[in-house]
């Protein structure tokens, strides 16, 4: 049985405010490397990626294409912060 709409429309899109959360937690940590912020930012995404696997989990109730797209922004968010995306420096022999 699906839920009535009104709870689906509030269900979706605080699973939609989760993820964006989410991906600004991962665009936040990979800016703030090597800055004071780090630790903080750091310990912001951490609680940032659990709060989008919990997510994902409780997704299953919506359908497939709630559960899809939050595994993609779980799978984004680590991407993103293991992800090395800098230009390749020059190696320099002595």
């Amino acid at each position: 049985m699906l839920p009535m709409l009104p709870q689906l429309l509030v269900l979706t899109s605080s699973m939609v405010t989760v993820q964006v959360v989410g991906l600004l937690s991962a665009w936040v940590v990979r800016r703030s490397e090597g800055s004071r912020h780090q630790s903080i930012c750091r310990a912001v995404f951490y609680f940032c990626l659990v709060l989008v696997a919990l997510t994902a989990m409780a997704s299953f109730s919506v359908g497939p294409g709630g559960t899809l797209a939050c595994g993609a922004t779980l799978s984004i968010m680590v991407v993103a912060t293991i992800g090395e995306f800098d230009r390749p420096r020059p190696v320099v022999y002595p």
